[in-house]
């Protein structure tokens, strides 16, 4: 298995039901990350005076 994550200064994390129109400027990229992902996932940062949101995905060997 392989694991990626993404670390976002927003503490806004994006909605577990995106759906992106094809010519869309922004949101494609986690559309894609759900299509090809075994499993992913977000949650939100906080140490010292950072805040943000931690987003990742699974992708498992075939």
């Amino acid at each position: 298995m392989l694991r990626i994550g993404e670390w976002d200064a927003s503490p806004v994390p994006p909605p577990r039901d995106l759906v992106a129109a094809p010519d869309a400027e922004a949101g494609r990229g986690l559309v894609l990350v759900r299509a090809c992902a075994d499993d992913w996932g977000r949650h939100p940062l906080r140490q010292g005076g950072d805040i943000g949101t931690y987003v990742w995905c699974d992708l498992v060997a075939a």
